[in-house]
């Protein structure tokens, strides 16, 4: 009995970190060139086109140049620029209280004014926003009717998120759920996790997720009931980072960050309650991530 009690113990494990395992795989330290931002043809603050730019098309990859001595040197006569950093965010004036906006679009790139009044039906609102969802998540043992995460591009290469899977049950059993304190029965969720972006070689970008107090402190905290009668309080700790793509170098609303065997860097571990020790787990999943507007990792 004590030794089908310690397998139910580890299959819970393995399940739980694996159903969590978009808070990324740890990685190793290493330089990171990559940032966010975006490459446009018109100054954010001023609506102005812009004339005297570094690049020369949309991904802000290629650099307007001209020969110099013989030598290629930047002629500054690009029609795009670079600007690293979260985008703000964007919303209709009516969202957030106001008759007018400085801006006449959705994106809050074109300006609307008139005598340095505003004229337009948007306006710029703070952060730079980004969600995930799906109807459903099955990995392991352990199946989850739903998943979702929220977060936001705080900086250049930061940011946060924060992860909720609810109808969570070990082997899809209706009598063994998986819960978070305080959370109904069945519902996982994170602590508010960090995201750091990557460049371990150049042009690989990974995204990384770890606790906001570091790699010691708590990803998320959880118990799963196990053969019914069986309380596993379980504490993931630990950082990770996943292989992204789909907006490295171009322009995207969307992005895919994936972890697994071989793919990204991977040093994650969970604490088991009984008995009291620490246990590395491998990762397995893709998590497909939607901002509040077209952002680019460049390299």
């Amino acid at each position: 009995m004590r030794r089908s009690l310690k397998t139910a113990r580890l299959r819970v494990l393995v399940v739980v970190v694996f159903s969590l395992c978009l808070l990324g795989a740890a990685v190793s330290a290493s330089a990171s060139a990559a940032e966010f931002g975006r490459c446009l043809t018109v100054e954010p603050e001023t609506g102005k086109t812009i004339k005297k730019g570094n690049f020369t098309e949309a991904a802000c990859q290629t650099v307007a140049t001209k020969l110099k001595g013989g030598a290629p040197v930047p002629s500054y006569k690009g029609a795009w620029e670079w600007f690293p950093g979260p985008a703000p965010g964007c919303e209709e004036v009516k969202a957030l209280g106001l008759t007018k906006g400085f801006y006449l679009d959705a994106e809050c790139i074109t300006r609307d004014e008139k005598n340095g009044l505003p004229k337009g039906k948007f306006e710029v609102a703070p952060g730079a926003e980004f969600s995930a969802e799906t109807s459903s998540l099955s990995i392991g043992k352990m199946v989850c009717a739903h998943s979702k995460a929220a977060g936001e591009i705080t900086g250049a290469t930061a940011g946060f998120v924060k992860v909720t899977l609810t109808g969570c049950f070990f082997e899809n059993n209706s009598s063994d759920p998986c819960t978070t304190s305080g959370q109904a029965s069945g519902t996982v969720v994170t602590n508010t996790v960090a995201v750091n972006l990557l460049e371990p070689t150049s042009g690989t970008v990974l995204t990384r997720f770890v606790s906001k107090s570091g790699p010691t402190g708590a990803i998320a905290e959880l118990t799963c009931l196990v053969l019914g009668f069986i309380q596993e309080h379980i504490k993931i700790i630990g950082q990770g980072a996943g292989v992204t793509t789909g907006d490295v170098n171009v322009m995207s609303a969307t992005n895919a960050v994936e972890f697994g065997p071989g793919i990204g860097e991977q040093a994650f571990q969970a604490e088991l309650s009984t008995p009291h020790e620490t246990i590395a787990a491998p990762l397995a999943y893709s998590l497909h991530f939607t901002f509040e507007g077209p952002t680019e990792i460049k390299t």
